[in-house]
């Protein structure tokens, strides 16, 4: 009886013959890179599609965290300790958000423009860039169904609107009942005077009675907006000027 030849059997990474040795298994695909938009992922070799102004980092752009493509468990080093997440404030009932109340949030912006090896710990990495987020006091104008807008706050290291000599026009003052020194507004704008309400009840420091201090301003024309079910931290103070729907200086801007 004549003997029959095997033939083998060609497919996958390597070729064997049936009841032979086992066969080497095929090697797993890598995961899919950043943008990846394959969905035949399955069936073909990976493609990396990329954004037009996508510009992969060079080699050696790991001081930033995320510079390797890990996230880290902790903020990016700065001068001062790495703080791992944490959540921000506390969630308050609807009720809480009026015009005229103001608040503490994370307030996030775009990456300010530092050198990679000078993070800050407000940095972090995003899948669309790095964002620069700060704690900054909000002053609520308008409240709706299940968020409240209002105009973000600042001092500018303290120098109020004296570097701000193209924007000045778009910053009201805020200044503080209980400051014994209320100085006038370098903005045409004028004050929003802020005053204590027992139903924000904080133990003020001895050391410092009012809040605000004559270096801080309402930009009004990058109002922002905020969602009741995230943290916050509720300020001891209502602006009395209040900036209601009517007379409101961002609507009529």
């Amino acid at each position: 009886m004549a003997q029959t030849m095997q033939r083998p059997f060609v497919g996958g990474a390597a070729a064997f013959v049936p009841g032979g040795p086992q066969a080497p298994s095929m090697p797993q695909l890598p995961p899919p890179p950043p943008f990846f938009t394959n969905t035949d992922y399955e069936w073909g070799p990976p493609q990396m599609l990329f954004p037009v102004d996508y510009h992969p980092a060079p080699q050696n752009f790991f001081p930033r965290a995320g510079g390797n493509g890990l996230l880290p468990p902790t903020g990016p080093a700065s001068g001062v300790n790495s703080v791992p997440f944490r959540t921000y404030g506390r969630k308050q009932q609807a009720s809480v958000f009026e015009p005229g109340v103001i608040i503490a949030v994370p307030y996030h912006t775009i990456d300010f423009l530092q050198p990679p090896d000078r993070p800050t710990r407000d940095e972090s990495l995003s899948r669309l860039g790095w964002v620069h987020t700060k704690e900054r006091r909000v002053v609520v104008i308008d409240c709706y169904n299940d968020h409240c807008v209002g105009i973000p706050m600042a001092t500018h290291s303290h120098t109020g609107l004296m570097n701000q000599r193209k924007s000045k026009g778009e910053w009201i003052g805020v200044r503080d009942v209980a400051d014994p020194d209320i100085k006038t507004s370098d903005s045409a704008h004028g004050n929003i005077v802020a005053t204590r309400e027992s139903r924000f009840a904080i133990p003020a420091n001895p050391q410092n009675s009012w809040w605000f201090k004559n270096t801080s301003y309402a930009h009004f024309s990058c109002p922002v907006s905020f969602v009741y079910d995230r943290g916050c931290n509720v300020c001891p103070c209502v602006a009395r000027r209040t900036l209601s729907r009517d007379e409101s200086i961002v609507l009529e801007s």
